[in-house]
């Protein structure tokens, strides 16, 4: 047998369960403070979890490198290398966006003047796209590094405070 390497399996177990053994065991674990939809967790809803509390860590990572604030700007992860590039288009691409990406930036943020010594309720990071289109919760990741869902009526509760606390500044 040619290749790079081999590998004997027992005959009780198949090729393809070997590699989802692997796969499972170099996946980076997701943070323990995530909180699962109400719903069936669908691939892409679990990957919005996931996606939020990465750029969640990515923030706190940024914060422990740069004097303890979170930076400025979302791009700020990929300028001062918290994140290639390639992660960033990944982490900021929303799962649940339908239209395959086209509306760029998947989220809205929420981290301007906060630390990582914030409340823990603050938001950080809001997606922009609903669960499903009969379903209109959408993920909300807070500073606890949980991430959760809110109905329509809380998130727009949540948007107009926050155009009010943008006004008076």
């Amino acid at each position: 047998m040619s290749g790079l390497f081999h590998i004997k399996l027992p005959a009780a177990i198949t090729l393809s369960m070997a590699v989802a053994v692997w796969t499972f065991a170099e996946t980076p674990k997701t943070p323990s403070k995530v909180t699962r939809s109400p719903s069936a967790l669908t691939n892409r809803t679990q990957a919005e979890v996931e996606n939020i509390a990465n750029l969640i860590d990515a923030l706190k990572a940024y914060a422990g490198r740069f004097g303890g604030k979170y930076p400025a700007k979302i791009d700020d992860l990929v300028q001062k290398n918290v994140l290639s590039a390639e992660d960033f288009k990944t982490l900021t691409t929303s799962p649940l966006d339908l239209t395959g990406g086209l509306q760029g930036n998947g989220y809205l943020y929420y981290f301007e003047g906060k630390d990582p010594f914030s409340n823990g309720s603050d938001v950080l990071i809001l997606g922009k796209n609903p669960l499903a289109p009969a379903d209109t919760r959408r993920a909300v990741g807070l500073e606890d590094g949980s991430v959760t869902w809110w109905r329509r009526q809380q998130v727009e509760t949540f948007l107009k405070a926050e155009s009010k606390k943008a006004k008076k500044n």
